[in-house]
């Protein structure tokens, strides 16, 4: 199938006269095209956003476990410390 651009005539007019050129079929396949491009878009920067939460998540986690575990670390080696002046 032809791109709906190459199906309008060529000749120097503006831009209204060549939309009056149009069928019916050829303006609701140019809008169909543009409504799933701009569908596209929107799922592309959904599915971006949903990711970058999700890496954000992860490693909120993993700073947390990483606090926790030098916290213990630094609990143990006071007690440690504590034990070995007496």
């Amino acid at each position: 199938m032809t791109p709906i651009h190459h199906q309008i005539p060529d000749a120097k007019y503006d831009d209204q006269d060549r939309l009056d050129q149009l069928t019916v079929g050829q303006l609701r396949e140019i809008i169909r095209h543009t409504v799933q491009e701009a569908f596209a878009e929107v799922l592309m920067e959904f599915t971006i956003a949903a990711e970058f939460e999700a890496e954000l998540s992860y490693q909120a986690e993993v700073t947390e476990l990483l606090r926790q575990s030098l916290q213990e670390r630094l609990a143990g080696a006071s007690s440690l410390m504590a034990t070995q002046d007496d």
